[in-house]
């Protein structure tokens, strides 16, 4: 019985995936077969014209994906290398971390009583999160804009968090937000944390989230620290 079914599975056409096409257009195919075989993940191919091709044909598939019903039937159906051409090019492989701290053009009271660093200030955060072809998946930002006179803060700073997305199936949501200090005080300290989501169906087919968390602390000299994770 089983040698019968095996029979008739060689005698079906085979089934050729648009990841193991490429391969074959780009002299690849002795790379992609053994990764279908045994299921490990794909190693994008080291040239620049073979991993250009790559990120499109795998950029092609997300977007059939995300254009039509039920991506995570869909999905499911696709040959396994196309699989883990999906999987690899929408997952997080690496977070980055950007800080920008300016005098910002806000217009403040001069003061004989002003001390050292007295001004307006702006400082952004931004944790972004990048798929392994260096492609960016999603960013998280915190920006406090603050007044001081070198000694306090002279009004209640302004905040704003949010989260962006660049591919599809990554969503995101806020995971918690707590901030202490304000105006009349040395410092204004926020913290904020979001979860990111890359999911086939809402709350289905979840393949990765990730917990960026920002916690900013701007001080009345014009200065500001904090942690990332």
């Amino acid at each position: 019985m089983t040698n019968t079914t095996s029979g008739r599975q060689r005698a079906r056409p085979r089934r050729v995936s648009a990841v193991a096409a490429l391969a074959v257009a780009l002299g690849l195919l002795g790379q992609v077969q053994p990764v279908a075989a045994t299921s490990r993940s794909i190693t994008p191919p080291s040239t620049s014209t073979a991993t250009t091709a790559w990120i499109t044909v795998s950029a092609g598939l997300v977007a059939q994906l995300a254009v039509g019903p039920d991506p995570l039937a869909r999905f499911r159906a696709l040959p396994p290398i196309d699989r883990q051409a999906v999987v690899r090019y929408l997952s997080l492989a690496s977070i980055r971390t950007a800080s920008m701290l300016r005098r910002s053009s806000a217009v403040r009271r001069a003061s004989s009583a002003s001390g050292p660093g007295a001004g307006c200030w702006t400082w952004k955060w931004e944790r972004d999160a990048y798929n392994f072809f260096g492609l960016k998946l999603w960013a998280y930002v915190q920006q406090i804009d603050w007044c001081d006179d070198g000694y306090t803060l002279t009004a209640v700073p302004q905040l704003l968090n949010y989260g962006s997305t660049y591919l599809p199936f990554w969503t995101w949501v806020h995971a918690g937000d707590h901030v202490w200090g304000g105006a009349g005080q040395s410092t204004f300290r926020s913290w904020t944390q979001a979860d990111f989501s890359l999911c086939l169906t809402p709350n289905i087919g979840c393949i990765q989230n990730t917990y960026p968390w920002l916690d900013m602390t701007a001080r009345a000299n014009g200065t500001a620290g904090g942690s990332v994770g």
